[in-house]
């Protein structure tokens, strides 16, 4: 895994609040749960619509 922090998108509308999910704000994920978001990333093919929802 690579020690580069990962960088999210801009939102075009910030929250109301000014704060996204104060109560993650703190959360570390553990390497299974980082683990297990690697592999549903791996397995959702954006080109393929059966899986990811898109339409026909």
């Amino acid at each position: 895994m690579s020690d580069t922090p990962v960088e999210l998108p801009v939102l075009d509308t910030p929250p109301k609040s000014g704060t996204f999910a104060p109560e993650l704000a703190e959360l570390e994920p553990t390497p299974e749960e980082v683990a297990a978001g690697n592999e549903l990333g791996v397995a959702i093919d954006p080109d393929d619509d059966d899986d990811n929802g898109g339409l026909d």
